[in-house]
């Protein structure tokens, strides 16, 4: 007897998006860039901190820009391999039911010359786990509920459509989850 069990239906072929890019080599390593919150002082200020990685350029241009593109903060750091700080006053942060975002811009230099651009969204948070407390978003604790969640939507296999993401997590929300493990696999 044949069941119609879907549960390891993952489908076949390419099921995430691809991109190709055709860059200069001396551009940012993949996943070379990364964006910390270091801190959001009392005043309100907060504190980034990038780190980037080349494969050979001599310098990165750090641009900061709000959701209207307006830019909030900007360093530019020398070398193949370094990172710099960025201050952003009065900060919109993000939390999950105001998910605010800004957008990094950086930009491999060979003398002033832009040699490779990679674009980062970035949400302003601080995070503290505190082992009597629990875990601190932005000094307010909270409380994480969650699901484990398998890559694949069952019959759709692993080509999920955004769709399909997008009900499931809000209906993740209207249960109460705040937080996500992907697969265990």
């Amino acid at each position: 007897e044949e069941v119609a069990d879907s549960r390891w239906f993952t489908g076949s072929g390419i099921y995430r998006d691809v991109t190709l890019e055709i860059s200069d080599p001396r551009g940012f390593r993949a996943e070379g860039v990364f964006v910390t919150t270091e801190a959001v002082a009392k005043d309100g200020t907060a504190t980034l901190r990038v780190r980037y990685e080349t494969e050979g350029a001599s310098a990165a241009e750090l641009i900061l820009a709000d959701a209207q593109g307006k830019q909030v903060a900007c360093a530019t750091a020398q070398g193949a391999v370094g990172e710099a700080e960025l201050q952003v006053t009065a900060p919109k942060l993000w939390g999950p039911e105001h998910p605010e975002l800004y957008t990094l811009t950086a930009h491999a230099l060979c003398g002033q010359t832009v040699v490779d651009e990679v674009t980062i969204p970035v949400g302003i948070r601080t995070l503290r786990f505190d082992a009597d407390h629990g875990f601190f978003l932005n000094g307010e604790s909270v409380k994480l509920r969650g699901v484990c969640v398998h890559h694949d939507a069952g019959a759709l296999g692993a080509a999920v459509p955004k769709a399909v993401w997008r009900r499931r997590l809000q209906k993740f929300k209207e249960m109460g989850c705040n937080a996500l493990r992907t697969a265990h696999n």
